[in-house]
């Protein structure tokens, strides 16, 4: 039984079919299984479902063909199937969902997308609305999500190390506020200069190499470039570069790429491709800092670039837009208008459908400004080399043959070992490119205008939407970072009055402490932090607990102490049960 699907990559539509066979999944022809699943197959003739919600359905199928309570349940026509029946088979997916090593998000999409088929397939086939209804509540258990990272909730790499977003040092909120929007701001900052870093020095050796290559020739190398390219065929040429000393083998491959002629039929615009390629690389890379260039793309980078400079321009994208990287890579040239020295950019979300906010770009943002402009050359010249199709616009697409048989250039792909060799360079977190969104969005609700700015820069619909991704992400640093300043304070105040490991008496300064009289005790009542909360020379102790409290206030905890708090705790423990009956 076959059920079409369709899945959309960098707005490219693959189309295609999933296999379901209903003898390994212990389904049996006239049961509700059976039915429900060639209602999906028949309806996905004409809507073709998206292959991830047929994968996971798949899979919840597997794992319950597993379960003996699959045969009983699924041995039921769709008439007798009942909410009860239901109920356990959900509970029994959840079950085995739990078992597996999936990511938390994984197990909660494939038991509520089962469950969302289910109902849709009760209300349309049948009209049985009170089952979908009460299928809908069902309680998953699969209902805690785990909090959002943010790039300043990771390892700091730097020297010194800063603290993470949970666990600021501050003198007030209002301070801490500050203080995780000037972090926030920090590590965003730390990547886009790492990102513009790479996009300059790429534009540095691309310069250079370029301006290698046109370097005059002696008389001596005029001749042996003339006795190459007068080769009457093609092998001897190829034999001729290949014996080349590496400048001349560099130069006249370089100003091949750079002629605009590089697929012309007869020399010197008809070069064999990569012929005397070491030498001319080892020569080349003489004058190259940092290399981070591949051999047999050496020709082709001062125009092209490599994954690493394509990374770099997608993660400054990225810190300027607030975009997911999915809506940054799916940029096509028509979705970037120019407006004076201006640019304007608008990118499509896949998730939704639909289109991200218009963002502009201008001189002033230095980092997203050069990457724009870069991978606008960067489409001009893999058109002028025949390396993608002639009517191509997408901005990330990587260089394909003209002899190749593949039909379709493609996007740029694998870009997590560019990030990373990015991250080990520049001593920077592990990040995620999700969470440089998350970090962000953070980001702007903290300094332009909350979470309704960040909301229409994000492009969700709804504000709960955007509280949900950030508020609650920011409450938890703020309230970790509070909770923490507060156990620092308190360790700070209490003095332990006991014997010490050597055996020697008290601790000195409990004889200088001075009773409050609410248990606590005054270190220097004769210098308050302020001096009119004196009377007649000595504080009035009504300040101990207003606003942050007062530095000199201690809690004493002695043996005596201890022994009070214990015979407390076993009086209420024993004694619970009888005074809340009154008796």
């Amino acid at each position: 039984m076959q059920i079409h699907v369709t899945k959309m990559v960098r707005r490219i539509t693959y189309e295609s079919s999933i296999e379901f066979h209903t003898g390994n999944l212990s389904i049996i022809l006239g049961t509700w299984p059976h039915a429900f699943l060639e209602s999906l197959a028949r309806s996905s003739q004409e809507n073709r479902m998206y292959r991830s919600v047929v994968e996971r359905l798949r899979w919840a199928l597997k794992l319950l063909a597993l379960d003996k309570q699959w045969k009983r349940i699924s041995a039921k026509t769709p008439a007798a199937i009942s909410s009860e029946d239901l109920f356990d088979l959900f509970f029994t997916l959840e079950q085995r969902i739990e078992a597996m090593p999936w990511a938390p998000q994984t197990k909660s999409n494939t038991s509520s997308e089962f469950r969302k088929l289910i109902c849709r397939y009760l209300h349309a086939e049948f009209g049985n609305v009170e089952i979908a209804k009460k299928v809908f509540f069902f309680p998953t258990r699969f209902t805690e999500r785990n909090p959002r990272e943010l790039i300043s909730d990771l390892e700091s790499k730097s020297e010194p190390p800063s603290p993470p977003s949970g666990a600021l040092p501050h003198d007030s909120v209002e301070d801490l506020k500050n203080r995780l929007a000037a972090l926030l701001g920090k590590d965003l900052k730390a990547i886009e200069a790492a990102c513009i870093s790479e996009i300059d020095l790429y534009k540095m050796q691309a310069r250079k190499l370029i301006d290698l290559g046109q370097q005059p020739l002696t008389l001596d190398e005029q001749k042996l470039v003339k006795e190459i390219l007068e080769q009457p065929d093609r092998e001897n040429i190829t034999q001729a570069l290949r014996a080349a000393p590496g400048k001349i083998a560099f130069t006249l491959n370089m100003r091949h790429a750079t002629s605009g002629l590089a697929f012309a039929g007869r020399p010197p615009f008809g070069l064999p491709s990569f012929c005397g390629v070491k030498q001319a690389y080892d020569y080349a890379m003489e004058f190259i800092p940092e290399p981070k260039i591949y051999k047999h793309s050496i020709y082709h980078f001062p125009f092209l670039a490599n994954s690493v400079v394509l990374v770099s321009c997608l993660i400054a994208l990225q810190i300027h837009t607030g975009w997911n990287a999915s809506s940054v890579i799916s940029l096509c040239i028509g979705d970037v208008a120019k407006k004076g020295e201006r640019l304007v950019i608008q990118g499509y979300k896949s998730k939704s459908d639909d289109h991200t906010p218009a963002v502009v770009v201008s001189l002033s943002d230095h980092g997203a400004y050069e990457a724009l402009n870069l991978l606008l050359a960067r489409l001009s010249h893999l058109k002028r080399l025949n390396l993608v199709e002639p009517n191509a616009t997408s901005l990330w697409l990587m260089p394909t043959s003209p002899n190749s048989k593949r039909k379709q250039s493609r996007i740029i792909a694998g870009v997590q070992a560019p990030r990373d060799w990015i991250c080990r360079k520049y001593a920077l977190p592990n990040f995620s490119f999700d969470q440089i969104r998350t970090q962000a969005l953070a980001l702007i609700s903290m300094r332009k205008g909350g979470l309704e700015v960040a909301r229409r820069l994000g492009g969700h619909c709804r504000a709960a939407t955007t509280a949900h991704y950030l508020d609650h992400l920011i409450l938890q640093r703020l309230n970790s970072a509070i909770n923490l300043e507060f156990q620092k304070k308190l360790e700070a105040s209490i003095v332990y009055a006991s014997k010490n490991l050597e055996g020697h008496g008290q601790y000195p300064e409990g004889f200088l402490l001075y009773p409050v009289g609410d248990g606590s005790s005054c270190a220097n009542p004769v210098n308050p932090p302020k001096s009119d909360w004196l009377v007649h020379g000595m504080c009035r102790a009504s300040q101990c607990h207003s606003a942050e409290g007062c530095p000199n206030r201690r809690i004493v905890v002695n043996a005596e102490r201890v022994e009070e708090i214990a015979a407390t705790t076993f009086f209420y423990e024993k004694n619970w049960s009888r005074l809340l009956g009154g008796k």
